[in-house]
């Protein structure tokens, strides 16, 4: 048989299972499943002209098979189960359910119904607030049971294009650094953000033993390099909105 040949004994009851299992089933799967040759199944399928349903043939190409039925049930349950919940459903990988929710209109977000008050509030604070400090705030103000947080913000801020310009990303981040701050708070208290100097030298020479223990000697440079890190860091909670 050209490209390999028949590698076992194929039993009417090994016949029957194949012929059961290859309408549905991806032939990657078949092989992974059964432990059957590629080439076997293919000749078989071709012997007995057995052919792939739609939904597997869209398997096979990383699609899904949108029916009327699948769409229907993603309406009726999009707000009502996860997107991961929905894929197995509906026979679908991840990426192709949401690229179809939103071909559809159905957004998550809809559910995070926010008032006039509180709109207000963010259009007032954006400037001068961090995502994570204006969640928090909205929390006390109008608590959630399904508490806010800096993804709500941060949604709402892209949805509604408000942005920050770089000096006010500075303002916060001055905010954050400050003795008392909220940053300055984690950094004097947690031991991640302390940066010993083992760790903070392995970041200048790694790989390098020999050179790590020469930049040990030298407690000023790693006096700076823990700075700059620290400040990178800042920088990026800020600008995640933290």
């Amino acid at each position: 048989m050209k490209g390999g040949s028949i590698s076992k004994i194929w039993t009417p009851e090994l016949l029957e299972k194949l012929i059961d299992l290859y309408p549905i089933t991806p032939n990657k799967d078949l092989v992974a499943q059964t432990g059957w040759s590629i080439y076997d199944i293919r000749y078989y399928a071709r012997k007995f002209n057995l052919k792939k349903t739609s939904d597997c043939l869209a398997a096979c190409l990383g699609k899904t098979n949108w029916t009327k039925e699948k769409v229907q049930f993603l309406k009726d349950n999009f707000h009502k189960m996860t997107n991961r919940q929905l894929a197995k459903a509906v026979g679908s990988n991840l990426t192709n359910l949401r690229n179809k929710t939103r071909q559809l209109g159905l957004k998550h977000y809809d559910l995070e119904y926010w008032t006039p008050e509180q709109t207000q509030f963010l259009l007032d604070n954006y400037r001068t607030m961090g995502d994570v400090v204006i969640a928090e705030e909205l929390q006390k103000r109008w608590p959630k049971n399904k508490t806010w947080t800096n993804k709500h913000i941060r949604t709402k801020r892209r949805n509604m294009k408000l942005e920050r310009t770089p000096e006010e990303i500075a303002l916060i981040i001055s905010q954050y650094s400050v003795p008392g701050g909220r940053s300055h708070t984690i950094n004097e208290n947690t031991a991640s953000k302390n940066l010993p100097d083992g760790y903070v030298a392995n970041t200048i020479a790694w790989r390098d033993p020999e050179l790590k223990q020469e930049i040990l000697k030298h407690p000023g440079l790693i006096d700076i390099k823990r700075k700059q890190i620290q400040l990178n860091r800042t920088i990026k909670e800020v600008r995640n909105g933290r």
